[in-house]
């Protein structure tokens, strides 16, 4: 598969997308609901939801990733994880299906 803007991948937290959160969420936004970003911890290696809005050469990609509250986060220039290869913090990698029983 090739990725395509619009796309739903999933992407694994590094130590510096941790601190961009923690930071964002500490600071006070008009466009927020009471001026507050709130959300669930997050740690490095987490996985999230990642909707790919930039396709660049060679799988590279930007994505704003879908934080389990009510703000989100942009990241650039992300290459894919290896194929067969377990997802590393920084990298995107396609959903895995698992056909129902």
């Amino acid at each position: 598969m090739s990725p395509s803007v619009g796309r739903l991948v999933r992407y694994l937290l590094t130590g510096t997308d941790v601190a961009a959160i923690k930071r964002r969420r500490a600071q006070r936004d008009d466009v927020m609901v009471d001026g507050a970003r709130i959300g669930n911890l997050v740690s490095e290696g987490d996985e999230v939801a990642a909707l790919i809005v930039k396709v660049w050469l060679h799988g590279c990609v930007n994505l704003k990733l879908q934080l389990d509250g009510n703000d989100e986060l942009w990241v650039t220039s992300v290459l894919p994880g290896a194929q067969g290869e377990p997802a590393k913090p920084g990298e995107w990698h396609w959903p895995h299906f698992e056909p129902t029983k």
